[in-house]
């Protein structure tokens, strides 16, 4: 059985070197690729999106992107942008552990999604680590890996975002909380908590 799977490993490994070496070089350089798309009936330029020139999101460059994550993206981006100072960061409470990279803020813990915390332990070095970073906000949505939401899987974490925070809905699956004089520094009205 184990000379089979060996011999499985290798041919299969041996068709995608030459898999690899019988591409034209466009296809193996990202740069060129994109820049010789059009020459591709799969993929066209105005497929092509500059999220940095289209939406202001520097960090995540240009590709082919759907636009309504872009757009969420965005609207986290300028959001936080209202009510963060440049070097303050918020807790991540979604699944996404890209919304620290792409709006341009340092994860304060230890992992950027709140599932990858397991244990007690973990959980409450986090809790130092916020109180260190000063933070103060955190972004919640309503989407859940494995049946297993936030308020679940890091009570502690959710625990801290809930207390003394009012909630702004910045989109229908998404809400950050935060203190209430972080409303006046958006503009808006703060809820009552």
């Amino acid at each position: 059985v184990y000379f089979f799977q060996k011999r499985t490993v290798l041919i299969f490994s041996g068709l995608l070197f030459l898999f690899m070496v019988l591409q034209p070089p466009e296809l193996l350089s990202p740069s060129k690729f994109i820049q010789s798309a059009s020459a591709y009936p799969f993929i066209s330029e105005s497929k092509i999106i500059d999220a940095e020139a289209e939406y202001g999101l520097k960090n995540v460059g240009t590709g082919v992107i759907p636009r309504d994550y872009l757009e969420s993206e965005a609207l986290i981006k300028n959001s936080f942008d209202r009510v963060l100072e440049p070097d303050e960061s918020f807790l991540n409470l979604t699944v996404n552990g890209s919304h620290y990279y792409i709006t341009g803020r340092k994860v304060p813990v230890e992992y950027s999604t709140y599932y990858d915390f397991v244990g007690n332990s973990s959980e409450l070095r986090g809790l130092d680590r916020m109180k260190t970073n000063k933070i103060q906000t955190a972004l919640i949505d309503s989407v859940m890996l494995e049946y297993s939401p936030a308020p679940l899987r890091t009570y502690y974490f959710y625990r801290e975002a809930l207390i003394g925070k009012a909630p702004w809905k910045i989109s229908e699956d998404k809400v950050i909380l935060m203190p209430p004089a972080y409303f006046e520094k958006a503009g808006i009205p703060c809820p009552d908590t």
